[in-house]
């Protein structure tokens, strides 16, 4: 997309908003005011929502900090060292998690 027409369609948003910060977006990018004909970001946003699908959101299942119900479970390897057993739960290159 066109940058010069994407910042007129900001700076063209921005005086809605505040015409003093229109004025500082349009000298700072040196964008052009928007052509009379030319859509607005508002009709472009009804647009894009009118018209795109409506998808269901996902569930996300409430977990209070234990995120283990979550994953699969995995093999607990036991290993006895001078009479002291443990249990390695989880265990990847960069942290061990280990239960007694």
């Amino acid at each position: 997309m066109d940058t010069g027409f994407l910042n007129s369609l900001v700076a063209d948003y921005l005086t809605s908003v505040s015409s003093k910060l229109a004025g500082k977006f349009m000298k700072e990018t040196k964008s052009s005011p928007l052509p009379a004909d030319s859509p607005k970001i508002g009709d472009m946003v009804k647009h894009f929502s009118e018209t795109t699908p409506k998808v269901a959101k996902r569930k996300l299942a409430m977990t209070n900090g234990d995120d283990s119900a979550a994953k699969k479970a995995k093999k607990v390897r036991i290993y006895k060292s001078r009479g002291a057993t443990t249990k390695i739960m989880h265990a990847s290159l960069d942290h061990v998690v280990v239960g007694i």
